[in-house]
């Protein structure tokens, strides 16, 4: 992925990591927070300042591992039935990738 950014022109990319980025991240891969709508002042005045960030983000981060561990499975199971046609990204997978890649030149 970071290949395919870097030849597409763009300086840098992002990842949902809902975490603080550092200079050792290199710029494809930079973390970001997720600031939603009911995210208090308090919260984002914490995620500023990169106090309990790991905290706020702890259910977020065990639903994501959850995420992963149900679309391997889907992926194992749609390689198994359709073969080598089956594999792969799906086309929701495919549109996320182009959304965040539009994300990131704007």
């Amino acid at each position: 992925m970071r290949r395919a950014v870097r030849a597409a022109g763009f300086g840098i990319s992002l990842a949902v990591g809902n975490g603080l980025a550092t200079r050792a991240q290199g710029p494809y891969a930079l973390r970001r927070v997720t600031v939603r709508r009911t995210t208090s002042v308090a919260e984002f005045e914490r995620m500023v300042h990169g106090r309990a960030v790991g905290r706020l983000f702890a259910a977020d981060r065990a639903l994501t591992k959850g995420y992963a561990i149900v679309r391997g499975g889907r992926r194992l199971i749609g390689t198994a039935s359709a073969g080598a046609a089956g594999a792969g990204r799906t086309s929701a997978g495919k549109a996320r990738e182009t959304r965040r890649a539009r994300e990131t030149r704007g």
